[in-house]
């Protein structure tokens, strides 16, 4: 996320996923970073997603939240702060 904002402002400010992998002494090493939402995301669209859900408090997929927060954006007259 700091490299981003040195490099492309106003950096991430979107969804994005960080590929890891992790060996057997919990070592992690990420080697990719994905300015989308992943696609492992899509398995909660009927249960929602942990952050989403947290978040909101009721059962939210990435999708779904993404749209109300935009759609909040809106509402407030800040759809410049939330999109590049």
């Amino acid at each position: 996320i700091t490299a981003s904002k040195e490099h492309y402002d106003p950096g991430i400010i979107g969804p994005f996923c960080l590929q890891t992998c992790i060996d057997k002494d919990m070592n992690y090493s990420i080697y990719d970073v994905a300015p989308r939402v992943g696609g492992g995301t899509n398995v909660h669209v009927s249960v929602g997603h942990p952050y989403g859900n947290a978040t909101w408090r009721k059962p939210m997929s990435s999708g779904r939240r993404i749209a109300m927060e935009l759609r909040r954006a809106a509402e407030q007259d800040r759809l410049l702060e939330v999109l590049t």
